[in-house]
């Protein structure tokens, strides 16, 4: 939990030395897009929970550079569409300074090109070699590793040691994508 927090706290300095408001007095606000109804639904809340826990750290110990954080949840659907039209919403006001994505490599997608269109930082928390689309963009960053780091990491350490490698994966993005990186390093 305090990784979180650190590279939340990280990633809010980071858009503050960038931001044209950051001496306004409205807190920084945090727009996390995740599904919150459906069957992914349990997942999203546990990660919008996270983050509101982490945000009320934040704020506890006094926010960043004297302003406080704000979290607000918006129901993706799971649905790329409706994920960029909720950034959209809040991003035409501009009452968001950080959009946030925690799962769905095409939600991610979705909502890179919107953030792209209003200058605001996307935080990709997907793990998907995917997530980031073809395009690189400098208003979306990943927090974590991909499959392809992992698979490299994982066959060094394991090519000397063993003579076949199993890999069950899931049936949906991240785990075609562990699946092909995987396969890439073996091969290499």
């Amino acid at each position: 939990m305090k990784t979180v927090i650190l590279r939340l706290l990280v990633i809010i300095c980071v858009v503050l030395a960038f931001s044209s408001t950051v001496w306004a007095e409205r807190p920084i606000r945090i727009l996390f897009i995740d599904p919150l109804s459906g069957p992914p639904k349990d997942i999203g809340e546990r990660h919008l929970l996270g983050c509101q826990f982490a945000v009320e750290e934040i704020n506890a110990q006094g926010g960043v550079l004297g302003r406080k954080v704000e979290v607000i949840g918006e129901d993706n659907q799971a649905k790329p569409d409706v994920a960029a039209a909720k950034a959209q919403k809040h991003l035409i006001g501009g009452n968001v300074d950080i959009v946030c994505v925690a799962m769905g490599a095409h939600l991610n997608k979705a909502v890179s090109e919107v953030t792209k269109q209003y200058d605001i930082l996307h935080m990709n928390m997907t793990q998907s070699d995917e997530a980031p689309g073809k395009d690189f963009s400098y208003h979306s960053i990943a927090l974590f590793f991909n499959p392809s780091m992992m698979a490299r990491g994982m066959v060094a350490a394991a090519k000397n040691k063993f003579r076949k490698f199993y890999l069950l994966n899931q049936d949906y993005v991240f785990g075609h994508s562990n699946s092909k990186a995987f396969k890439k390093e073996i091969e290499r």
